[in-house]
């Protein structure tokens, strides 16, 4: 089979900034594509999708000389949550999945 003449980076190759500005692009088609569900709750993935980008974000700007993309479950690196942010997911897990995830007791 011949190879693509194509041009493409691998995933490898991103920068961070890279990686940030698809994920960017991946919520924005994801969010329209989801209203067409007619769904509430698939809808608030979107909003998972771009707080989980701001902190991205955040955490990238404030740490240059790091990348990201190495903070996960599977690493052991974390980024710290504000609690707003935390609250802020909260609420949109609940709103998708009611209390089957956070006992009414934590939700407000």
């Amino acid at each position: 089979m011949p190879k693509s003449t194509k041009s493409t980076k691998s995933t490898n190759e991103l920068t961070p900034q890279e990686s940030l500005e698809l994920m960017q692009k991946a919520s924005s088609e994801f969010y329209q594509k989801a209203i067409a569900t007619n769904c509430h709750a698939f809808i608030e993935f979107t909003g998972l999708m771009n707080e989980y980008i701001k902190i991205c974000r955040d955490y990238q700007q404030n740490n240059p000389n790091h990348d990201f993309r190495e903070h996960n479950q599977h690493t052991g690196y974390v980024m710290k949550l504000q609690p707003y942010q935390a609250d802020y997911i909260k609420e949109k897990l609940h709103c998708i999945y009611q209390n089957e995830i956070f006992s009414a007791a934590h939700h407000d």
